[in-house]
């Protein structure tokens, strides 16, 4: 909501190479966005009311898939083409996995975060911001 109230557009995606987040927003609210999208990767608490919410937007978004052609026969090529790999898996999963989320993260709690936190600290994380270089000494000096 905080996002809105500025006016800022916030969201992320996965594909099968990367993950992203991020805000289109005005060039005086950059700050705060940036501080948003930092506070997201560094002090989510998947709360069981969100989690379910992407649920079923992850639901939505898997039956887009599964009627697009296109991307059913490059699932299929990747899952004959890199068998026995992570790559060999649909970017979105086993539809089991989605439905029966909520009972699985309920279940491991603390666990999972702490697991999905070590993943993006190990990850290669990227920022790219288009703005005036020169003011944005502020930023770069917290990192």
């Amino acid at each position: 909501m905080e996002v809105e109230n500025m006016g800022a557009h916030l969201n992320a995606y996965t594909s099968t190479e990367q993950t992203v987040y991020y805000a289109k927003c005005f060039s005086q609210d950059l700050e705060h966005s940036v501080e948003i999208l930092a506070d997201i990767l560094r002090k989510s608490q998947l709360r069981n009311i969100e989690i379910e919410r992407e649920r079923g937007v992850i639901l939505r978004e898997m039956q887009e898939v599964e009627q697009n052609l296109q991307e059913v026969v490059f699932d299929h090529l990747h899952a004959g083409a890199f068998r026995g790999t992570s790559l060999a898996r649909t970017i979105l999963g086993p539809v089991e996995n989605i439905k029966f989320a909520l009972k699985y993260l309920s279940s491991f709690g603390l666990f999972f975060i702490d697991f999905f936190f070590d993943l993006l600290r190990e990850a290669s994380i990227a920022l790219l911001i288009m703005y005036n270089l020169a003011n944005i000494d502020w930023f770069l000096s917290d990192f």
